[in-house]
């Protein structure tokens, strides 16, 4: 994926494409539905395919005296696309003489940018005035516009960005992840924070230093996750001032279950899928040490209870499988696994059908390297298998990873008599 920095005023020498346009802040469901279908245009029509980010927020070009935070700023939103398998993202600077173009030479610069196809919310609102919308660009016979129905919160609201950061501030996370199609999330940096937590309490925490323009979940104690490096660890993470101890500071710390490492000054995330409590001020340390006792058996209960289920390994045997297994046997031999090119199809579908048959995990969908997302090869007579999947926010991630490797081991073990060598489950996000 590559990233340009554009001004309207000049526009460099661009590829064609098909773009979707916005802000996007919290790229949510809605968000999504014009992201997918960006992507299935552009493959469509043989085009390059991009998004194209408004920066810095067209509302704060209007209001600056106005102090705004957000859901999603500019690195984690560049992540999320480029996890979509994006071609291209244009930061389109956002100014008060780009806001005054009129609806011709909006239009004009989505031509020099060489956008064939732009994808839009069917209230989608643009140029001087807001004068520009759907039916503008329709009639503009050098562009191509692609509306999307908005997705709707219920029959009479559609999804905002606004709504969730309401819910989020409220401490309705299971709303706002509901609405959001993953977990939300804070990162930053571990950092030094009271040191009451292992020292006084017997729970040791992580503390988390944030950018300041964040949107932080209200005070209380949350059930989630932190995500160090690749892996997920589950977690009791607490928002608040701590107001036993008198203090006035908000920090947010989290306590990672069965977890025992230095992490002081490495990057990682806080992820919050569920409201435990509210903040509260305990008569005495020994009161709050036997609440977080119960915190963090709540937090077990609520990651664990819809943990996958022990399915038998004969599930596994469908048609199509077996089909493909017998084309593999036919056209391979064991002593040589990278003779024929069908093999690493062989091995995807078989692994595909795994995660098909597996409660709370679905295969992340790209559109790159391969249609599903799954990544093969084959080096010195060994297979090599990448399958990245989004996981049920309630699930177990751990368990779930793990239950995977066993079933996909298994599985392509008994269908072509050949054992993987290594088998990675990366987990790119959170379905619901």
């Amino acid at each position: 994926m590559e990233v340009i920095e554009i001004s309207h005023q000049k526009i460099p020498a661009l590829v064609p494409s098909a773009c979707c346009v916005g802000y996007f802040d919290g790229l949510h469901k809605g968000h999504q539905l014009l992201l997918d279908k960006t992507l299935e245009t552009a493959e469509k029509h043989g085009l390059a395919s991009g998004v194209i980010l408004f920066d810095p927020d067209p509302w704060t070009i209007f209001h600056p005296e106005q102090e705004l935070d957000y859901l999603t700023p500019l690195p984690k939103r560049l992540e999320m696309i480029g996890q979509k398998g994006f071609d291209l993202i244009y930061i389109l600077r956002f100014t008060k003489e780009f806001a005054a173009l009129p609806v011709e030479a909006f239009h004009d610069v989505l031509v020099q940018m060489h956008v064939r196809y732009l994808i839009c919310g069917t209230e989608f609102k643009y140029a001087c005035r807001n004068t520009g919308s759907i039916e503008t660009l329709k009639n503009d016979r050098r562009l191509h516009a692609v509306p999307v129905d908005l997705y709707m919160e219920d029959p009479s609201h559609k999804i905002s960005s606004s709504t969730i950061e309401e819910y989020v501030l409220e401490g309705k996370i299971a709303l706002a992840n509901e609405l959001l199609g993953y977990m939300y999330s804070l990162d930053g940096t571990v950092e030094k924070g009271y040191q009451r937590g292992g020292r006084l309490l017997g729970f040791p925490t992580a503390n988390l230093r944030v950018a300041p323009d964040v949107i932080v979940p209200a005070a209380g104690v949350y059930a989630g996750y932190v995500k160090i490096g690749d892996r997920y660890h589950m977690a009791m993470i607490n928002v608040g001032s701590n107001p036993t101890f008198n203090n006035t500071k908000r920090t947010i710390e989290a306590h990672i279950l069965d977890f025992d490492q230095d992490i002081y000054g490495e990057k990682v995330r806080f992820l919050f899928a569920h409201y435990i409590r509210g903040e509260q001020k305990f008569p005495s340390v020994q009161a709050l040490k036997e609440q977080l006792h119960r915190d963090i058996m709540s937090t077990r209960s609520i990651l664990s209870k819809n943990s996958v289920k022990d399915k038998r390994f004969v599930i596994m045997v469908k048609e199509k499988v077996i089909i493909m297994a017998k084309e593999f046997i036919q056209l391979s031999s064991k002593d040589d696994l990278g003779t024929v090119s069908l093999n690493k199809s062989v091995f995807s579908t078989i692994a595909a059908n795994v995660v098909e048959e597996v409660d709370h995990v679905e295969i992340f969908e790209s559109s790159k390297p391969f249609k599903n997302g799954i990544t093969t090869r084959i080096e010195d007579n060994k297979l090599f298998l990448n399958i990245p999947v989004k996981i049920d926010y309630n699930a177990n991630v751990t368990d779930v990873c793990a239950n995977l490797q066993n079933k996909i081991f298994e599985s392509i073990s008994y269908m072509t008599d050949h054992k993987p060598e290594e088998i990675q489950i990366d987990v790119v996000g959170f379905i619901f």
